[in-house]
C-alpha cells in the first residue's frame, strides 16, 4: 500500500528546498501533537467510564483511536526525520521494519474498523418493522472479537514482506530504510485494505440513508411520538442512532478523503514500477510527502471528529478529575485531611480579611 515510499530508494533524490523543509516538519509536529492529546483524551474515556464502555460503537472508536496512537508513536515521527535528515536512516533494520511495519498494520486497522462500526450502524437501523427496538447484532463480546480478528488480519497481512513477500533481500540499503515490498503486494494491499471496504461503506450508508429518509420511517416515527410515553422513548433512542450514524458516516468520510489521494497514487506507483519506470521518477517527491501528510492528519482528526463529539465522551472527560481526587482521597486519608484543612484555613484567612479590610468599593464610596 506504500509502495511509492520505497520507489524513491532508487531515485538520487535531490533535498527539498528550505522552505517546504520547515513546511512540512511545521506540519508533522502539529499533526503528532494534535493526534497524541485527542486519541490519548479518547482511549481514558473510554477506559474510565463503564458508561462509554456500554456501547458497542465506542470499542470500534477505541480500537480506531489505539491505531492512530500506533501511527503517531511509531511512523509519523520517523517520517519526520526522514525529512529532517534527507532520507538518511541510522537506526538498523529492526527499527526499520518497524517502521514500516507498523505502517502497513494501522492503516489496514483502521479502514476495517470503520466498515465494522459501518455494519452495526446499519444493522440498528435497516427493520423499522419493531418500533425501532435495539438490535442485539452487536454486543460488546462480539465486539471485542471482531476487533481483535481485524488486528490479527492486519498484523498478518504486514507480516508478509517480512516472511518473505518482498522485492530485496534487506530493507536498509546505502542507509536508506525503504518498504521493501512487491507492485503486486502493493496492489493488492490497496485494493483489499482501502478499495473494497470503502466501496462496501459507500454501499451501506446510501441504504443507510434510503433508511433514514424514507417515509416508512417518518411514519413509524410520527406515530410512536403520538401513540404513548413508550413510543416517544423508543423514537429519541431511533434519534439517537441516527446521531451517532451521522457521526461516523464524518469519521468515514475524513477517512477516504484523506487517504483516498495517497492510495490512488501508490496503486499508479505500483503499475508504473513495472510498465513505465522514467514517468514514476518524474513525479516530484514533495508530492509523496504532501499526500502522506494529508493521509497522517486523518489520525489527529478522528478523535476530534466523533469523540469529542460524542456526548457520552465528553461528560466521560469531565468526570475525570474528581474521580482521580475521590481515587486519591480514599487511598491518602490523610493527605486529603491536611488539604481540606489547609483550604478551610485559606478561606477562613479569606474572610477574616474581607471582614477587616473594606472593599476597594467600599473605600472609593468612603474617599
Amino acid at each position: 500500500m506504500n509502495l511509492s515510499d520505497s520507489n524513491l530508494s532508487s531515485l538520487d533524490v535531490a533535498s527539498p528546498n528550505t522552505g517546504f523543509k520547515y513546511f512540512t516538519v511545521s506540519v508533522y509536529a502539529v499533526i503528532i501533537a494534535v493526534a497524541l492529546v485527542g486519541n490519548l483524551l479518547a482511549c481514558l474515556a473510554f477506559l474510565v467510564s463503564p458508561m462509554v464502555r456500554r456501547s458497542p460503537t465506542n470499542h470500534f472508536i477505541f480500537s480506531l483511536a489505539i491505531g492512530d496512537l500506533l501511527t503517531t508513536c511509531l511512523a509519523v515521527p520517523f517520517d519526520l526525520e526522514q525529512v529532517l535528515t534527507n532520507q538518511f536512516w541510522s537506526h538498523g533494520e529492526a527499527l526499520c521494519l518497524v517502521w514500516t511495519s507498523s505502517y502497513l498494520i494501522t492503516v489496514p486497522s483502521s479502514i476495517w474498523s470503520l466498515l465494522a462500526v459501518s455494519v452495526d450502524r446499519y444493522k440498528s437501523l435497516k427493520d423499522p418493522l419493531n418500533r425501532f427496538r435495539q438490535t442485539p447484532f452487536m454486543t460488546r463480546k462480539r465486539a471485542g472479537v471482531v476487533i481483535l480478528t481485524l488486528w490479527i488480519y492486519s498484523g498478518l497481512f504486514a507480516f508478509m514482506p517480512v516472511m518473505g513477500w518482498k522485492r530485496e533481500l534487506h530493507s536498509v540499503e546505502n542507509n536508506f530504510c525503504q518498504f521493501n515490498i512487491t507492485p503486486e503486494y502493493s496492489l493488492l494491499s490497496s485494493f483489499i485494505n482501502f478499495v473494497l471496504p470503502t466501496l462496501f461503506m459507500c454501499g451501506l450508508y446510501w441504504r443507510i440513508y434510503k433508511i433514514a429518509s424514507g417515509m416508512t420511517r417518518n411514519d413509524a416515527l410520527s406515530q410512536m411520538e403520538n401513540s404513548s410515553f413508550t413510543g416517544e422513548r423508543e423514537a429519541k433512542k431511533l434519534r439517537k442512532r441516527i446521531k451517532t450514524t451521522k457521526n461516523i458516516l464524518v469519521v468515514a468520510c475524513a477517512f477516504f478523503f484523506c487517504w483516498m489521494p495517497h492510495t490512488v497514487l501508490s496503486i499508479a506507483s505500483a503499475i508504473m514500477f513495472t510498465t513505465c519506470p522514467k514517468c514514476l521518477y518524474a513525479i516530484p517527491s514533495e508530492i509523496y510527502t504532501i499526500l502522506l501528510m494529508l493521509g497522517y492528519s486523518s489520525s489527529a482528526l478522528n478523535p476530534y471528529l466523533y469523540a469529542m463529539r460524542n456526548r457520552q465522551f465528553r461528560n466521560a472527560l469531565t468526570g475525570i478529575v474528581p474521580a482521580l481526587r475521590c481515587k486519591f482521597d480514599k487511598r491518602h486519608p490523610a493527605s486529603s485531611r491536611f488539604m481540606s484543612s489547609s483550604s478551610g484555613n485559606r478561606q477562613s484567612s479569606s474572610l477574616l480579611r474581607h471582614h477587616r479590610e473594606p472593599s476597594t468599593v467600599l473605600q472609593a464610596t468612603m474617599l
